[in-house]
């Protein structure tokens, strides 16, 4: 007679104790959506394999620095798989232990500086706290924020962030955890030499149009620019070289790595097509000096008030603004200049109603 198959099911406690979380813990996400454990014939919590993945997700999000809230909206939308959650473990365990080997070699020479009778320079008792203090993300953006923005230059933008309403910075935040992770899955695809105009690419930009409409990425990004536009290229700068070293280990810079994968999968995105036809259009408009009041340019504006309503990409005189504001390396100084002139042509017309 064959044997009942043993149950993988096991109740809270025991979940608890494989997985390192408390009973609380489990509760709180249980509470959020996040799982769903079965019930027993008496009302016990059972949770099985189907939960312990989940779980492993939802570990792997928080330590990103993803809401509760944030990770439920992945979790709802295209939950990343278990092989790809592993790998980002993997990735984020390889640079902690690189961070903790370089914490180790600096806690050794202090302390065999302080056993041969030396006193420890400032400089070094700085390097010790920031050592210990900070996270490997925190430490590069600050050594890229040295490298790239005077003290003034800080100063100010700490006086310009403080004068600003206090959940757009809670936005930037968020928008940052939440960019960390989808750069992290962009990367792998990256690595594995995926097309960027492949399906699984352009889900994850879906997803990056997504957290950027949702966090007010380009209204506040578009303020900092009009307010002092050398010093918001700077921090865009410093921003896209601690993501990309943060998703890629340190291996490549951003021209070079995921921001150009990035790059060219919002080139290969249909919305993305019909956006550069508009402004192309508007750029010959603008050389055959149309003016905002034109018909043509009214029409144009009309096409991309559609497209920003069908690709999600929220408010067209904004995006147009954002636009005319932003810079691509890959392209000439004729052509940036060019296409310029056409969002400007459009935003002055979506501006005059």
């Amino acid at each position: 007679m064959a044997k009942p198959k043993k149950s993988e099911s096991m109740g809270a406690a025991e979940c608890a104790q494989r997985t390192g979380l408390t009973v609380r813990a489990l509760r709180v996400y249980e509470r959020h959506g996040l799982i769903a454990p079965a019930r027993s014939a008496t009302g016990w919590r059972c949770y099985g394999p189907k939960e312990l993945a989940r779980i492993n997700v939802i570990v792997t999000l928080k330590a990103f620095g993803l809401t509760l809230a944030q990770i439920r909206s992945v979790l709802t939308t295209t939950p990343p798989p278990l092989a790809q959650v592993l790998q980002m473990q993997l990735d984020a365990l390889r640079t902690r232990k690189a961070a903790a080997e370089r914490g180790l070699a600096l806690v050794q020479t202090a302390l065999a500086r302080i056993q041969s009778g030396h006193r420890l320079p400032v400089e070094e008792l700085c390097n010790l706290a920031r050592a210990i203090d900070m996270s490997d993300h925190q430490r590069m953006t600050r050594e890229l924020i040295n490298q790239s923005i005077t003290p003034d230059e800080e100063r100010a933008s700490m006086n310009w962030w403080a004068s600003r309403p206090p959940e757009q910075g809670a936005a930037m935040r968020d928008y940052g955890a939440a960019v960390r992770v989808i750069f992290q899955s962009l990367q792998q695809l990256y690595e594995k030499n995926v097309d960027p105009g492949a399906t699984e690419v352009q889900a994850l930009i879906d997803q990056w149009k997504d957290v950027a409409l949702r966090y007010q990425l380009r209204d506040i990004m578009l303020a900092m620019l009009e307010w002092n536009a050398d010093i918001a290229r700077k921090w865009l700068n410093v921003g896209e070289h601690s993501l990309s070293r943060t998703v890629s280990a340190g291996k490549n810079t951003p021209e070079r790595g995921v921001w150009g994968f990035f790059a060219a999968a919002i080139d290969a995105s249909s919305w993305h097509e019909a956006l550069m036809l508009t402004v192309d259009e508007a750029a010959l408009l603008v050389e055959k000096k149309a003016t905002a009041s034109s018909a043509p340019a009214k029409a144009l504006a009309k096409r991309l008030e559609q497209i920003c309503a069908d690709s999600l990409l929220g408010d067209p005189l904004v995006y147009a603004r954002w636009s005319a504001a932003m810079q691509r390396p890959d392209e000439s100084a004729e052509s940036q200049a060019a296409r310029r002139s056409g969002w400007v042509l459009l935003a002055s017309v979506l501006q005059a109603g």
